[in-house]
């Protein structure tokens, strides 16, 4: 979940997820929102993320999941097998600003084994002058079968739209590797986000993010 104002997402990825909903791994991949939830009584912690420093805790209670950040405070329930639902309230609004909120869906579905494809709908606003704004999103993501020692590598693309003013189309595109079960390490090597101030180089990183979950 992010502020709706910086960018949001239309996204192609791939990745794999499990019949009962819940997930070991963060359940947005590099910026799209999976239609998943975390597992009751998990917790998940950004512990690094060169994206506009937008670490993010995740924990599965309440029959969904709570997540939190520097941005606002969000919950996330899946309501029917691979749909979830999930909204925010911003707590670090701009100055002058009103209060901002986004309410949105994420839709996951599993192609076959190894690839899945997401698609993402947001609506909400910055606060800044109160314009309803929308983001729409999709997703593809393929997890090699055999990454050996590198134990589990996923490869995606993520393209983001935005209703927001001053937003281009952006295009991510990077890898989530699992060392272990409950380490997470996401690598942009293309990103033209310009909310996210690069300049769409293809790099290594363009972002990095660091995460833990017990």
């Amino acid at each position: 979940m992010k502020k709706l104002g910086s960018s949001v997402v239309l996204g192609l990825s791939v990745m794999g997820f499990n019949s009962n909903a819940v997930a070991q791994e963060p359940t947005r991949m590099f910026s799209l929102e999976q239609g998943v939830t975390a597992e009751q009584g998990s917790i998940s912690i950004d512990l690094y993320d060169s994206v506009k420093n937008n670490q993010q805790v995740r924990a599965g209670i309440w029959e969904g999941e709570v997540v939190i950040s520097r941005s606002g405070i969000g919950y996330k329930r899946v309501i029917m097998p691979n749909l979830a639902v999930y909204g925010q309230v911003g707590i670090d609004t701009a100055e002058g600003a009103d209060s901002s909120f986004i309410a949105g869906g994420s839709y996951s579905l599993m192609l076959d084994s190894n690839f899945s494809v997401t698609a993402n709908f947001e609506l909400g606003t910055a606060g800044i002058d109160n314009d309803l704004e929308f983001g729409i999103g999709a997703g593809a993501y393929f997890t090699l079968a055999n990454a050996g020692e590198l134990n589990e590598v996923t490869l995606g693309g993520e393209l983001l739209l935005s209703s927001a003013d001053n937003t281009e189309a952006a295009i991510q595109l990077g890898a989530r590797w699992m060392p272990r079960e409950n380490i997470t390490i996401d690598l942009l090597i293309f990103n033209n986000d310009v909310s996210k101030a690069t300049d769409g180089a293809l790099q290594t990183p363009a972002g990095i993010r660091a995460n833990l979950s017990f």
